[in-house]
């Protein structure tokens, strides 16, 4: 691949809040996390990521294209990823008319109307085997699914590991350049995130909801939580599935329920990762 990449650059971004989505886009592909590319196309192509990482775009893309590629001998496995969503769709359509049922039913039964509410319950007694073997499948199977897809797929990595290492290993450079870029952008003043809504703006429930943090993290205070909101307040806080990079703060580790590490952008020289 070009060296243009791949060497120690600067990007011109300054909308912080696409930086912290597109980084984390580039860097799912680290940990097999493949998404569409649409939404990154269009951010590229309205000069929001800067025009020096536009001119970058086209080859970078490359690399993720080459990552998530499905190879010609597991294409039988996109009839598999239709299965699955034709799962989920039945569990949704099942779940729906079920509710509806049950709600008539109830309605009709404080209604008064028991001729109505007895079909209707009689209509649900009959059906509840079918539906419920129908939920298990289309709830179940779904999971089954995606762990034979994964399975296929980490076999085939595991055949190229070399190939693969090797593009996870420019995608970092890029992401790494990224996140210098951003704490340089931050430490100029340049850097500054959109989105981000002013204080006592957005009408009465924006103004509810930051009532209710800022109880919130006065209580995580209280247990002990207070340095890390300190760290928060400062800005500049996004999501990395890996860590390996200098430019962050560690705030969070991964759980359970959340798959990501929690960092913040270093604004000082040095950029190390802590």
């Amino acid at each position: 691949m070009g060296s243009a990449v791949l060497t120690r650059k600067r990007y011109d971004f300054t909308d912080f809040g696409v930086f912290s989505e597109f980084v984390f886009l580039l860097d799912s592909y680290r940990v097999q996390q493949y998404t569409e590319l649409k939404w990154a196309d269009r951010v590229v192509d309205e000069g929001k990521m800067g025009y020096s990482f536009k001119r970058d775009w086209e080859e970078i893309r490359k690399i993720l294209t080459k990552m998530a590629r499905v190879p010609v001998e597991l294409r039988y496995l996109l009839k598999w990823a239709r299965y699955q969503q034709l799962l989920r769709f039945v569990g949704n359509i099942i779940s729906t008319m079920m509710f509806l049922l049950f709600g008539l039913t109830v309605f009709f039964a404080f209604g008064g109307n028991r001729a109505v509410y007895s079909s209707l319950a009689n209509v649900i007694v009959y059906l509840l085997p079918v539906v419920a073997g129908g939920l298990i499948l289309a709830f179940v199977g779904p999971p089954i699914v995606a762990r034979k897809i994964y399975r296929k797929l980490t076999e085939y990595r595991e055949r190229n590991i070399g190939q693969f290492r090797e593009w996870e290993s420019q995608l970092k450079v890029v992401i790494q350049n990224l996140i210098l870029s951003a704490s340089q952008q931050a430490r100029e003043g340049k850097l500054k995130d959109e989105g981000e809504k002013e204080k006592g703006s957005g009408g009465l429930l924006v103004q509810v909801d930051d009532v209710y943090r800022a109880a919130w993290h006065r209580i995580k205070r209280l247990f002990g939580g207070g340095e890390g909101k300190r760290r928060e307040e400062q800005g500049f806080v996004f999501a990395l599935f890996m860590n390996d990079y200098l430019g962050t703060r560690l705030l969070q580790k991964p759980s359970l329920l959340k798959k990501h590490y929690t960092v913040q952008l270093v604004q000082s020289a040095s950029s190390e990762n802590t």
